[in-house]
């Protein structure tokens, strides 16, 4: 469609001659991406570790292809159902919010999959900072036995040895390790 038609409002472009291919490649990729990841799941014991994997993996990035080409095809059916609610309950708003949707497949199926990766990125970093967090604290905790740590803000700083000597003197300490480094230097440079 010409640039002018296409943002036009309103504008809807007709589906191509593909769109069937589309449709019926989309639904194979699907099918084997699944059968792919039940395979890698179910009897992975019997593949190895590294050909479930393989297996695994490419069953997903079958069916996440597979998917991405059936959208288009399933938004009309998925906002029927899902828009219902809002078309009855919400009025006027709620039907054009439905019918929105189902007017253009590919545009809403393109805006959905913009924000299904922003979320899985969002969420992945989420995940990626947590994991950090917790494996350094138990790192930490696993080499250090002691219920309190005395140390700079900075943790870079040293402490007066007094420091030491002061606390070992108050009530409850049972035992005190004092740790002390510095930096040097080896050779010419």
């Amino acid at each position: 469609i010409s640039p002018v038609e296409a943002v036009r409002e309103g504008a809807t472009h007709q589906r191509g001659r593909m769109a069937r291919v589309a449709s019926v490649l989309g639904t194979v990729l699907f099918v084997g991406g699944i059968a792919l990841l039940a395979l890698g799941m179910l009897k992975g014991g019997s593949l190895g570790g590294a050909r479930t994997i393989e297996t695994s993996l490419g069953g997903m990035l079958l069916l996440f292809i597979g998917a991405a080409m059936l959208v288009p095809v399933a938004v009309p059916v998925v906002a029927r159902i899902v828009g219902w609610p809002a078309a009855r309950f919400a009025g006027i708003p709620g039907r054009l919010a439905r019918d929105n949707a189902i007017r253009n497949p590919g545009r809403t199926a393109s805006t959905a999959a913009a924000l299904m990766i922003g979320i899985a990125l969002v969420s992945a970093i989420a995940v990626l900072g947590r994991s950090l967090k917790i494996t350094a604290v138990e790192a930490t905790e696993s080499q250090i036995g002691s219920s309190h740590v005395l140390q700079s803000e900075s943790g870079w700083e040293s402490r007066p040895p007094a420091a030491a000597k002061t606390i070992a003197n108050e009530p409850g300490v049972r035992a005190l390790s004092s740790v002390r480094y510095d930096r040097g230097k080896v050779g010419k440079k």
